[in-house]
């Protein structure tokens, strides 16, 4: 047995791939397996593959890849965010050759849904609502697609605003696995609708969410779309150049929209209905 086989270590697998960080202490190390839940495993049963570090350092948290690169954080939960981000990236290249796309995405009787946009376009409020009403979803950050327009869900816990979850009366009573600091929450959808097996992809969206605006959500060009789905292709997947043939096929198969929205549920609720 491993001496990071003992305090302070979370443990995280896919397929082959093993990653680890190791931390002051077991309390610190249980917290943050509670981020990444449908990965974390035993500890003591698994080789040392990936060794990242977090310590507290001069009243601040460093935290150290395993590459030797280090970053300083004034809080415990922006480390926590940070080593979060580290260890879904390499999961996330462990994964067969998906398309990584930066989206959030439900499933629907009709198919999977998803929703493009920078960050602050409101695709985790939008994911949320999805969760919350009895959609599965596929994420709120990172949707994996497959062959001939396939969604596969990659089960990261949504970082969505306090203010969110106390739109619903009952949210924060749940059993969240989750930190709260500073008005930010993570929130678990396995404790609510669930997340969604694989679907095809029958409805694409570029959203934007503004303050006030009324909802709005109009066809987008084809041509449009590919652009913005080569754009959303994240850097631990299928690169944008291989992955076109696959965008195209969305895109034709697809509906193409465009959303602006001050609203959303309501944006949620439309998206995911059809007539």
């Amino acid at each position: 047995m491993d001496s990071l086989s003992n305090q302070g270590v979370a443990t995280f697998a896919i397929d082959d791939r093993v990653v680890r960080v190791r931390t002051p202490d077991e309390a610190t190390a249980a917290v943050l397996a509670r981020l990444l839940p449908a990965y974390a495993v035993d500890a003591t049963t698994l080789g040392n593959d990936a060794v990242h570090r977090l310590d507290f350092v001069d009243d601040s948290w460093l935290v150290t890849e395993a590459g030797g690169e280090c970053a300083r954080f004034s809080t415990l939960i922006d480390a926590y965010g940070a080593l979060e981000w580290l260890v879904a990236c390499e999961l996330l290249r462990a994964l067969p050759p998906f398309i990584h796309l930066h989206a959030a995405g439900t499933d629907t009787d009709r198919g999977a849904v998803l929703a493009l946009g920078a960050s602050g376009a409101g695709k985790s409020s939008l994911a949320l609502h999805w969760s919350m009403s009895g959609h599965p979803v596929f994420g709120d950050d990172t949707v994996l697609l497959g062959d001939d327009g396939v969604a596969h869900p990659f089960r990261r816990l949504f970082d969505v605003h306090c203010d969110r979850l106390d739109e619903y009366e009952d949210a924060v009573g749940c059993e969240l696995a989750a930190l709260v600091s500073d008005g930010d929450a993570w929130f678990d959808p396995a404790i609510r609708s669930g997340w969604a097996a694989p679907a095809p992809v029958v409805r694409v969206a570029v959203v934007r969410f503004e303050s006030g605006a009324s909802f709005s959500m109009m066809p987008m060009s084809r041509p449009n779309m590919l652009a913005a789905l080569s754009a959303s292709v994240m850097p631990t997947g299928l690169a944008a150049s291989r992955a076109f043939d696959r965008l195209v096929h969305i895109c034709h198969e697809a509906e193409t929209l465009e959303v602006v929205f001050g609203d959303s549920r309501r944006a949620a609720e439309e998206l995911s209905s059809f007539s």
